[in-house]
């Protein structure tokens, strides 16, 4: 019995041991990794529309040159964005000058979107290029999801009509 406990007791603090051990890896939230993610939205966009691997071909070099463009339109946005919130002296020009320049790369951004588009629909049916456009858009809302759940900023449901 004396064996038995002292063998359960070395086991528990075995254990309360190796979770306090520093593994080495860096506390906190985990680097975005980007090509990860952009493995696994192909993967996905792929499966969700049924892309064969010729079209896959022809379509993902174009779509992640178009997904590039869009992405440093955002980035210089947010910038002076940033720039804004953390300046002193802000004036109402300030924010009506940020406000137009975001419009106007909000305008630049479809307009470069539907430019790839047309590409796009020399590649896949009009059908998949659609089913392509929603799961796009699908991707993005699951991972912002799943981002609000890990932080437990899950927004509430809207309210029923």
């Amino acid at each position: 019995m004396k064996t038995i406990l002292s063998v359960l007791l070395l086991s528990i603090c075995s254990v309360f041991a190796l979770q306090a051990q520093d593994n080495g890896e860096p506390k906190g939230p985990k680097p975005f990794d980007i090509e990860k993610f952009n493995a696994q939205k192909t993967t996905y966009l792929i499966q969700q529309v049924g892309i064969t691997p010729e079209e896959a071909a022809l379509l993902l070099p174009l779509y992640n040159e178009m997904q590039t463009k869009r992405f440093q339109l955002m980035m210089a946005t947010r910038t002076k964005a940033r720039e804004l919130r953390k300046g002193q002296n802000k004036k109402d020009e300030d924010y009506v000058r940020l406000l137009d320049e975001i419009l106007d790369k909000q305008i630049e951004e479809a307009n470069l979107e539907k430019s790839y588009y047309r590409r796009f629909k020399q590649i896949l049916s009009p059908e998949k290029l659609f089913k392509f456009k929603l799961a796009d858009m699908h991707f993005a809302r699951e991972v912002l999801k799943r981002a609000d759940q890990r932080r437990g900023t899950v927004p509430p449901p809207p309210p029923a009509k």
